[in-house]
């Protein structure tokens, strides 16, 4: 008897510089479920158009640099659930979001406001990082406007108080990763009016220990990211550990900036199913 045929994922890497024919070359892998494209200098129009060939991408990074206007190329390719980008680069404007209907998930940094704009044009968007981003309030209106948006990374941006308070009528919004903006208590008060809330990061953001009592609004919140930059003495062990135990639901931590003995670890490796320290 035969042996079934093989059904696992088709998962492919590509390492540049790599030429045309290479990514002609990707469909002899059919529908492809991960695509990895790295150190390639630049990812032109005339180069994303080879990607033609391949039947189908769920999920494609592309850890080089990439123009706008090849960007049009890109999210047109079919299947395209998941993009995950290193940069873009000129020449051209980015277009062509409102017409991937499969898009789910788009994560980079470093983008234009213009960019965060068309992203946000994408009908089916769930998941949106915008890492080290400038949010003008036109570009935060669109982020705001997302329907299904479920998760949303703006680490690093200028993301404020203000922000937040706009933010937090939102009730589809489950995952919020805020480390090193500018919200403060003010902001965080507002954060934790939205009890849906599963995922937190508030590192490096200018809390006080007492801030961090309002968390106990957050009764479904399964994993938080809590501390500062290597120095900080605001949060320590004996004031941030209180507080995360009486968080019901908290599942997952991860504690950057924040000294702990080597018995706290292992009292917190044994409470919760997975702990980072940094």
């Amino acid at each position: 008897m035969d042996d079934a045929s093989d059904t696992s994922p088709v998962k492919v890497a590509l390492q540049g510089p790599f030429k045309a024919a290479q990514l002609r070359g990707l469909a002899k892998h059919g529908a492809i479920d991960t695509l990895s494209l790295t150190a390639h200098p630049l990812m032109s129009v005339k180069l994303v158009k080879e990607l033609k060939a391949v039947q189908s991408v769920r999920d494609l990074h592309l850890w080089c640099e990439t123009t706008r206007a090849a960007m049009r190329h890109v999210v047109s390719l079919p299947g395209l659930e998941v993009l995950s980008l290193f940069s873009l680069r000129k020449p051209g404007v980015l277009e062509g979001f409102s017409e991937a209907t499969s898009l789910k998930t788009f994560r980079s940094s470093s983008l234009s406001s213009r960019d965060v704009r068309e992203i946000c044009r994408a009908p089916n968007l769930e998941v949106l990082g915008v890492q080290h981003t400038h949010l003008s309030l036109q570009a935060f209106e669109a982020i705001k406007s997302v329907k299904k948006l479920r998760d949303l990374d703006v680490e690093g941006s200028n993301f404020d108080d203000e922000m937040a308070a706009a933010l937090a009528s939102s009730r589809t919004i489950d995952e919020l990763l805020l480390g090193a903006t500018r919200v403060t208590a003010k902001g965080l008060r507002h954060i934790c009016t939205m009890t849906q809330l599963r995922a937190l990061d508030i590192w490096a953001l200018n809390l006080q220990a007492a801030d961090l009592e309002m968390l106990g609004a957050l009764r479904n919140l399964e994993y938080i990211s809590v501390g500062g930059y290597e120095g900080q003495t605001a949060l320590t062990a004996e004031n941030v550990l209180p507080i995360l135990e009486g968080l019901p639901s908290l599942k997952r931590i991860w504690l950057d900036g924040i000294a702990l003995t080597e018995t706290q670890m292992s009292d917190l490796r044994e409470k919760y199913e997975s702990v980072q320290f940094s």
